[in-house]
């Protein structure tokens, strides 16, 4: 395969998303280019283009030519090989940068790169025109170059067969989509397919439709207020970043300004705002919430009006009671917007799973919008046998023995099937005797066919073939992958390395796992998240690690993330509590809470006070001051009875009279507030005998008492 170059002259906008991959494998640009042609070299003022793609001279308006656009073709190979760009940034920084600093070379970022193509790319991104190469000599360079690299490294890609039925479902509710918010609920058991089918439908729907599609997926282990929309909401911020200053002015509502105070992250949309700026003179949080609520279903009600929007959500079983509440109050509505709404999640935590079960009651009593059930259950025989094959591939010499047997012992379980037929594929390794007796050996079955000769595992669970292949990796990549199932949820590769004690060698290994389809994410890059490839990989490794083990993962990832700026302090609390340092676990849940609150996430605030208070032998003022803290929050959460407690409770311990009658007052306020009027009555008829102030029980006595005072 030989590269070639076709000269349409200066195309001056080459970027990621217009080079496409033709059948013949080119990267083809020709048809930017021949829109843009005006001679082999012009002068131009005009910033065309991305400035994320420009080249330095194009970024400061200097004069163009041919070697402008190898410099964007530079970027292109450079963000191919290492999964980032050069420069990352918002536009006006990254243009000063081009003009002043080099970025790191791909091979730096990914060791897995040649030197000879990363030393091209440099080439082709040096800051000077002249002395980037030209076609003659990137020609040479790339179909003489000789590298010893083995093949490279793909993106796993799950097959996908069958569901032709869950996937005209899934269309038909983006239909009616078009005319009313519409939400599709798409559930079955794990290692159904779910995500998988959603996968499909929303990448045949981007190169069909062309929808503004936002996704957001839930964790376990995730540690953020709002967790089912947080991720989606940082989507939606990256794509707000992209559009013009006019666009924004017509997007955003009047008080976007309360929206970034429960999602900061939106604040990237407006590059001249500050925290400080997002200040609010609202003193009831309740209130807040409810218009920045009503903030975001405005701005997505104006998206909307402008583009097919998809929302689509992923894992909802480990959602909180806030995320169901959030939702509810975006959509619950005669007013919600144009749009279609994917809501992913397993059937088995139907009724345990306090996110499903809130969503489930709300929906029950406000059914103001139509709703699609996706029941996605199993592959029938001969699905697995094909989805069985396309795995073993057309070189395997007993393919369709294999996926025959594959097919009896899958159960219509895709990820089963998958994973059985790489235990085909690779049985040839075997699991070296060293690995297999350090301990939670495999006793496993196998017979053999009489009339195949095809080897195969009798009645072995899933969870026994996903051990073995955990067993049968080399000790570094055994590290890697056990702390990636302890975390829960994904991780950067950086923190992950530092915590398995892994440097030099933690691209080989990320690459190794990555190959086998144990772990997915976006190395090489240090600061790419990664995670592991299916959760019943994470849940057969943690099931399966003795106390031990999980102890010390929890101890490593809790001494890495506690030194990174970046890590939330919920996270860094739940490894401190896994590995068995309480007291530290609970200042870090003290931490989580203040900024649930302040994101205005009350139930979840609710819920990480009391993991403080449950984990540190608290007296005295800071036990007060944590339970005043948790008693507002159940307040501000609509538990008023709970708050009302709480508040009686640090009442009697207060310092003088004065200071207990306001927080009886307070408690009198919530009971209330909640219905429990006569609980609140006796209250505030013993504060107001404390000032000297008589609750007369009927309204002639009171009457009376203002005409005697006048």
């Amino acid at each position: 395969r030989k590269v070639v170059v076709l000269d349409f002259g200066l195309a001056a906008q080459l970027r990621d998303m217009n080079a496409t991959t033709p059948r013949d494998d080119s990267v083809d640009a020709r048809e930017s280019a021949r829109s843009r042609f005006q001679g082999p070299r012009f002068q131009s003022t005009t910033v065309a283009g991305t400035a994320l793609y420009m080249s330095p001279e194009q970024a400061a308006g200097k004069e163009l030519g041919n070697a402008s656009d190898w410099y964007s073709l530079g970027v292109i190979i450079y963000q191919l090989l290492t999964g980032q760009r050069p420069f990352e940034g918002r536009a006006a920084d990254v243009m000063l940068r081009k003009q002043a600093d080099d970025p790191p070379a791909p091979h730096e970022l990914n060791p897995l790169v040649p030197i000879d193509l990363s030393e091209l790319c440099i080439a082709l991104l040096n800051r000077d025109p002249e002395r980037r190469p030209q076609a003659d000599e990137i020609l040479h360079l790339l179909n003489e170059a000789k590298s010893d690299a083995s093949q490279p490294i793909k993106q796993p890609i799950e097959p996908f067969v069958g569901r032709g039925r869950e996937i005209s479902t899934l269309a038909r509710s983006y239909r009616e989509s078009a005319n009313q918010f519409t939400v599709a609920v798409v559930h079955g058991e794990s290692g159904v397919g779910k995500s998988t089918l959603v996968d499909r439908f929303l990448r045949n729907l981007s190169e069909n439709a062309r929808p503004l599609i936002l996704r957001g997926r839930c964790f376990e282990q995730e540690s953020v207020p709002f967790k089912a929309v947080d991720n989606l909401i940082d989507e939606l911020a990256r794509w707000l970043t992209h559009q013009s200053e006019s666009e924004l002015n017509d997007l955003l509502p009047e008080d976007f300004a309360l929206l970034t105070r429960v999602f900061p992250v939106l604040l990237r949309a407006r590059a001249s705002e500050s925290p400080e700026h997002t200040e609010t003179s609202i003193p009831d949080a309740r209130e807040l919430r409810r218009l920045a609520v009503r903030a975001l279903r405005e701005l997505l009600t104006r998206i909307a009006r402008r583009h097919r929007l998809v929302l689509a959500i992923d894992d909802l079983q480990w959602g909180d009671v806030d995320s169901s509440l959030l939702l509810n109050e975006l959509f619950g509505t005669v007013d919600a917007p144009r749009l279609l709404l994917i809501l992913s999640f397993r059937s088995e935590y139907v009724r345990t799973s306090q996110c499903l079960t809130t969503l489930a009651l709300i929906q029950s009593t406000t059914p103001t919008f139509a709703r699609i059930e996706v029941h996605v259950g199993p592959l029938s025989v001969e699905e697995t046998r094909k989805l069985a094959k396309h795995i073993l591939g057309t070189e395997h010499p007993r393919a369709d023995d294999c996926s025959r047997q594959i097919a009896r012992e899958a159960d219509g379980s895709p990820y089963f099937a998958f994973e059985l037929a790489r235990y085909y594929k690779d049985s040839s390794r075997g699991i070296p005797d060293s690995v297999a007796t350090q301990g939670n050996p495999i006793n496993h079955k196998t017979e053999v066919n009489t009339s195949t000769g095809t080897e195969h595992l009798a009645g072995v669970p899933l969870e026994e073939v996903l051990w073995q292949r955990f067993l049968a990796l080399e000790a570094p990549e055994r590290d890697l992958i056990a702390l990636l199932a302890v975390a829960g949820r994904p991780v950067t590769l950086g923190q992950a390395g530092n915590a398995a004690g892994l440097h030099d060698s933690l691209q080989i290994v990320w690459a190794s796992l990555r190959s086998q389809h144990l772990i997915k994410g976006f190395g090489p890059r240090l600061d790419g998240y990664i995670e592991t490839f299916h959760d019943r990989i994470r849940e057969t490794i943690v099931a399966r690690l003795s106390n031990e083990q999980r102890r010390m993962c929890h101890a490593q990832l809790a001494h890495t993330l506690v030194h990174d700026d970046e890590s939330d302090p919920e996270t860094i609390a739940v490894h401190f509590e896994g590995c068995g340092e309480y007291i530290r676990a609970g200042e870090y849940f003290a931490k989580a809470a203040e900024a649930a609150a302040e994101s205005l996430a009350f139930s979840r605030a609710v819920e990480l006070y009391q993991r403080s208070l449950d984990l540190r032998p608290l007296e005295g003022e800071p036990r007060r001051r944590l339970r005043l803290a948790a008693a507002d929050a159940l307040a501000n959460a609509g538990m008023g009875a709970q708050a009302a407690e709480v508040y009686q409770e640090v009442a009697r311990g207060a310092k003088n009279v004065e200071e207990a009658t306001g927080w009886e007052q307070a408690a009198a306020t919530q009971y209330c507030i909640s219905g429990h009027i006569d609980r609140g009555r006796e209250l505030f008829r013993r504060v107001l005998r404390r000032r000297g102030i008589r609750l007369f029980t009927k309204p002639w006595q009171a009457l009376a008492s203002w005409l005697w005072w006048r």
